[in-house]
């Protein structure tokens, strides 16, 4: 870090700061509760905006990136493990599922029989197919340190491993297994950076960074090490399809996402069937086709669960760390609304049909069109759901302003729908044309989309 300065609100509590953490040390930072230790170690991984100053770490070819600076620029450091102060899991997750995601997350590949063997060294094994949610603030803080430890504990390579407080609510056992895999992670060449009070731990630290009164003092020596060419650690898989498999496999375990977004919609189907055919075509074809893409729509602008889980003990955070500025573009794929918007327009076509309107006979073969372009309109409102979520004074933001520009592309496709009603699918392109309007609706849902990922959050 040269020439930090990180604020926390009104509170400044890093002043440019200097600060270089060298290959293959165990670095603690200590000092009093509230004194930024925690706010350090998350601005070195890339957590918090600098509002002066940059962070370089390694790159793979040898030169230097950057990880965070005070443009915005933001890229995850290469090889890097964490455990946050908080569990930075989801409690939905189960504790094997937890680990194994954590070592392919952070590049390494472990197999089932050596994460066991871990598990089983920290009295974990017995609850290795239990929920997070279960588990003893003790158990999930071993969960939580095992998931930065075992990806590095098991890789060939340098990596630089980052815990916060990772001692705090462990029996005397598990704090002596800790102590000692941080001397075992040392003498294979990676680099420990410990957030803590614990003495023990600091006795086994190379360098001291004490944070009193705003000033850090620095003490010891780092060690020599010769790395013998030994590469960096890097992810050998992609990180954006393991978070993609994380989001499915929670709603797949715990569907709430869909009972919260088909709720609202199949209430909405009631209402519309109730009123009658009859009814709603007496207003015309506009109103048939509103009221066919009404449901789906309601889907599309549900707040997701993805946002939930992802707050819950700062799960994004953790994946934020790992993958950087592309995670917020992956969650807005991840937790719309993939799944609802055809069946619940075709069952409303259903509904709306029992009686006799006048529309064309092979609408039903194509209303499937512009149900699929809902789900253009479910990504770009996730993306604004996300945006407001992690701004820093959601209080002072209008969500539902934000989300009323979505009415723009849903008018287009019901205007695509009430021709496709009276004259069918036409393969013609033009602002009068179903075909063209569907793609002008998915355009503009993408630029909405891409506005609100691309938005910094802090």
């Amino acid at each position: 870090m040269v020439g930090g300065t990180v604020r926390r609100g009104s509170k400044t509590v890093l002043r440019e700061l200097d600060l270089r953490i060298n290959e293959s040390e165990v670095v603690c930072i200590v000092g009093d509760n509230g004194s930024g230790k925690s706010t350090l170690l998350e601005t070195l991984a890339g957590l918090h905006p600098l509002r002066e100053g940059e962070i370089m770490g390694p790159a793979l070819d040898g030169k230097d990136i950057v990880v965070a600076d005070s443009k915005g620029r933001s890229t995850p450091l290469p090889g890097l493990s964490i455990a946050l102060q908080s569990d930075g899991a989801c409690l939905d997750e189960t504790v094997i599922g937890r680990l194994k995601m954590a070592t392919l997350v952070a590049g390494t590949e472990a197999n089932d029989e050596e994460i066991k063997q871990i598990m089983a060294e920290w009295s974990i094994l017995h609850r290795s197919g239990d929920r997070l949610a279960t588990l003893s603030n003790g158990l999930r803080r071993r969960v939580s340190v095992l998931s930065a430890l075992i990806p590095a504990l098991k890789s060939e390579k340098q990596g630089l491993v980052m815990l916060d407080e990772p001692s705090e609510g462990m029996d005397e056992r598990s704090q002596k297994l800790l102590g000692y895999a941080i001397e075992n992670l040392r003498s294979l060449g990676h680099t420990v950076v410990i957030a803590t009070h614990d003495q023990s731990l600091m006795n086994v630290a190379d360098r001291l960074i004490r944070i009193q009164d705003q000033t850090i003092f620095v003490t010891g020596e780092p060690p020599e090490f010769d790395s013998g060419g030994i590469p960096i650690r890097r992810h050998n898989n992609d990180r954006v399809s393991e978070f993609c498999r994380w989001g499915i496999s929670l709603e797949w375990k715990n569907p709430i996402d869909t009972i919260h977004r088909l709720v609202p919609s199949i209430i909405a189907i009631l209402l519309i069937g109730s009123v009658g055919a009859d009814f709603v075509a007496s207003d015309g074809l506009f109103s048939v086709s509103f009221c066919l893409l009404l449901p789906a729509f309601i889907s599309a602008m549900v707040r997701p669960a993805l946002i939930d889980r992802l707050n819950e003990g700062r799960s994004g955070d953790w994946w934020r760390a790992h993958m950087g500025r592309s995670m917020r573009p992956a969650a807005s794929v991840v937790g719309s609304s993939w799944l609802l918007p055809l069946p619940l327009t075709y069952l409303t076509f259903v509904i709306i049909s029992i009686g006799t309107l006048d529309v064309d006979p092979d609408a039903k073969f194509w209303i499937w069109l512009p149900a699929l372009a809902i789900i253009d309109i479910s990504v770009a409102a996730t993306g604004i759901h996300l945006l407001v979520a992690t701004l820093r004074r959601r209080g002072a933001v209008a969500a539902s302003l934000m989300m009323a520009i979505m009415i723009w592309p849903f008018l287009m496709l019901v205007d695509a729908t009430s021709l496709i009603l009276q004259d069918g699918m036409s393969v013609k392109l033009g602002f009068d044309t179903p075909l063209g309007l569907i793609i002008t609706s998915s355009i503009i849902s993408a630029c909405i989309w891409a506005s609100s990922v691309l938005i910094p959050s802090d």
